[in-house]
């Protein structure tokens, strides 16, 4: 189904384990119910970038490791930092976002940094 996504850039003295943490229990809290990988969820936080670390641990890619094929998470990124790196691929979020396929299933609503779109998530 259809799908509302946004971006926001936080400050945060917590390592990428404890955000993670959090993301998950902002997730518990707003209701979210285990479900098939990729499907269909109430709420999904996802640490797209950590300022200029990469993290590969088991449980946790930072960068985002399908940020790069995800338009509806690309844009709105892009209209919120375009000149941020992505380190893994030393480029900018504005040209992968300019140049990633499923640009046409990503409306943006009211100018606003937001993603109506459809896809894997």
């Amino acid at each position: 189904p259809s799908f509302l996504n946004c971006v926001a850039e936080v400050e945060t003295s917590l390592d990428p384990e404890a955000l993670l943490s959090v993301c998950q229990a902002v997730e518990q809290d707003l209701g979210r119910a285990p479900g098939p990988r990729w499907g269909p969820r109430l709420i999904d936080v996802d640490i797209l970038l950590y300022g200029d670390r990469v993290v590969a641990l088991p449980h946790l890619e930072i960068p985002h490791p399908r940020l790069h094929l995800r338009a509806f998470a690309l844009v709105p990124l892009a209209e919120l930092n375009a000149e941020a790196i992505h380190l893994v691929l030393a480029r900018t979020v504005g040209d992968l976002a300019r140049n990633v396929a499923g640009l046409d299933g990503v409306t943006l609503i009211d100018g606003i940094a937001l993603s109506l779109g459809t896809g894997e998530c």
